[in-house]
This record gives structure tokens, C-alpha cells and sequence, in this order.
């Protein structure tokens, strides 16, 4: 009975040691999930102080124009204003957009502290024009962690 035990606790704690630190198997998890999602943002996984930290970031991304018409964005704008009102943030002011592969912008609003960002997808109205739908915010380290 005792080699039972301590054969399975020796399996046990080998098993353990091979998994790496329980942060690090949810980030990659979260990043695992959020690709297949298509989303451009990710955790990035560091030790830190003899554990370990995540911080999120956006993968690498063309920047680009927005398809947006200036009545548009400023319909889009105002909305990520109201939001980040309502985060004690006064800021609206667009920084840059990334573009992503299915269509979808992310709209990086300017920040002193760290990214923020919105994912704003256009699609036509059936009553004419554009309809829009942001996703967001996010926040994100801009310089990779």
C-alpha cells in the first residue's frame, strides 16, 4: 500500500513540475481562447519577483485609415466618449487605428498611462448608411509589458 502512495504522489508532483505555474496556464488558456475569438489582444506572461505576471497587449496589426466617413466617427467617438466618462476617464481623442484581417478596427484612443482600445465593427444599415457596434475598452500595455 505505502508503494502505491508514494508512487502516485511521485507521479503527482512530476506532473506538477511540468505544468509551469498556474498564471501562466491561464494565460495561455486566455490566449488560446482569444485567438480563436479573433481578437487582437493577448496576455503576455513574465516572472516577476519569483512569480509570475500577465499584461495584456495587441498583436502587431497594420495601422490604418478608418473606412469610417467624418459623421461617422464622430457618432463612433461619442459613444467611446460616453464610455470613458463613465471610467473617470476625459478622453476621446483617437490615436490610431489598427486594422484586423476579418474587417474590424481597433480605434487606440490617446492615453498617458497605458493603451486603450476599442474594437468597432461597420457593417451597412438596411435603412441606408453604416451601423456600428464597439466592443470595449480594453486596456493594454503599449510597450509589450
Amino acid at each position: 500500500m505505502k508503494k502505491i502512495t508514494l508512487l502516485s504522489l511521485s507521479i503527482f508532483a512530476i506532473s506538477l513540475a511540468g505544468c509551469g505555474s498556474p498564471t501562466a496556464n491561464v494565460g495561455h488558456e486566455q490566449n488560446r481562447q482569444a485567438e480563436a475569438a479573433g481578437s487582437p489582444f493577448r496576455w503576455k506572461i513574465q516572472s516577476a519577483g519569483g512569480g509570475t505576471s500577465m499584461s495584456r497587449v495587441m498583436i502587431d496589426l497594420p495601422v490604418g485609415t478608418t473606412k469610417a466617413d467624418d459623421t461617422l466617427k464622430r457618432d463612433i467617438l461619442s459613444q467611446i466618449e460616453s464610455v470613458e466618462l463613465s471610467q473617470q476617464r476625459n478622453t476621446n481623442e483617437l490615436e490610431e487605428v489598427r486594422m484586423l484581417p476579418d474587417g474590424r478596427e481597433v480605434w487606440i484612443i490617446k492615453n498617458q498611462q497605458h493603451g486603450i482600445g476599442y474594437i468597432v465593427t461597420m457593417q451597412p444599415s438596411p435603412q441606408g448608411g453604416t451601423d456600428f457596434a464597439l466592443d470595449g475598452p480594453y486596456l493594454f500595455s503599449k510597450n509589450g509589458g
